[in-house]
Formats: C-alpha cells, structure tokens, sequence
C-alpha cells in the first residue's frame, strides 16, 4: 500500500480528552500563551478561542497519532485566528444602505413598510370602512351573503348558485350593493376626532 492510499491513524475522542486532562490551561502556559499570540493576530479573547479550540478538538477535528495535543490544539487556534481575521477583513469591505434606500435605489419602493403614524392612519380608516361595509350587510341578507361571497374570492356563476338568483338579478344585486356603498362613502367622515 503507498504512503497517499495508507489510511491515517488518529486519535479516539476519548484518547484526546484523555490527553487534554494532562495539559495545564492555567495563564502563563504554553497554551495559553498560543492562545495570546493568535487572538492577538485576530484581535479576539483569547479565552474564547482556546475554550472554541477545545471544543473543535473534542467534537469536529481529528488529530493524528503522531502529533502532540498542544500541537494539535495550537493549529486549531492557528485556523480559528486565520477565519476571524479573513472575516474582519471582508466585514471592512462591506458598505452599509439602509433597505429603504437599497429597495428604492432598485425600484421596490412599494416594499418598504410606511412609518408608524401612516399605519396607524390605515388602519383607523380600515375599521371605518369595515364598519361600513357591516352596516350594508344588515341592511338585507342578500346583500351580506354578496358581499361575503366577494371577501371570499367568489365570482359569476358561483355567487349566482349561492344565492340561487340568475344572473340578471345577480347584475342587479350588485348595482344596487355599489350605489348603496357610494353613499354610505360619501357619507363616511374620515377625519380623526
């Protein structure tokens, strides 16, 4: 078998564990101290990243046979410095838009929420009208099973069998729901009180 197609020989998670409990982490040992120097490259705690090494070792990394464990650990540190500075670097090359002007600046200014008073104000108008509307509704149960028959997508021949009435008077019905709805409109007074 050639040296390329040999499979390696690595350490068992509990062999690792086992390895790590003979390694001082106290501050000031040569762990520690690797930790200092790449979190210093990095500008991150070099606590958080010898405890993110440590994890890294005990769960997704495997280490050989025949390398030390604080060899193993101090390249751990080495690729979770290399990432960090990679994505600091790539954080500074980033510009910042506000959405509302990114959606404006590509044509979906309809998708930009409107401010808080404006919501407010849609919504004062929509239970005035929803009032209104529940007020033709009363007036005659034709007309609510109409109106209820469009909140519900229906249209044509399908409000005609659910009001068992032909088309005629269903073109009638609906006259006579939109003049009713136009002056209970014209009657609406929206200004807030």
């Amino acid at each position: 078998m050639s040296a390329a197609t040999e499979p390696k020989s690595v350490l068992t998670r509990d062999e690792v564990r086992e390895a790590m409990l003979q390694i001082k982490f106290k501050p000031g040992s040569e762990v520690s101290k690797a930790a200092e120097h790449f979190a210093r490259l990095c500008r991150s705690d070099a606590d958080d990243m010898l405890n993110e090494a440590v994890k890294r070792a005990l769960s997704s990394r495997q280490c050989p046979t025949g390398i030390d464990v604080e060899q193993f650990l101090n390249g751990i540190l080495r690729s979770i410095s290399s990432s960090r500075s990679i994505a600091r670097t790539a954080a500074k090359n980033e510009v910042y838009v506000p959405i509302p002007e990114l959606l404006a600046a590509v044509g979906l200014t309809s998708m930009t929420s409107p401010p808080p008073d404006e919501i407010l104000e849609i919504e004062r108008q929509r239970a005035v009208y929803a009032e209104v509307i529940e007020e033709l509704a009363r007036q005659s149960s034709a007309i609510a099973i109409l109106i209820d028959a469009i909140d519900q997508g229906l249209r044509g021949k399908d409000i005609e069998d659910l009001l068992s009435i032909s088309t005629h008077e269903l073109a009638a019905l609906r006259k006579t729901l939109k003049r009713r709805a136009e002056k209970a409109k014209a009657e609406v007074r929206l200004d807030p009180q």
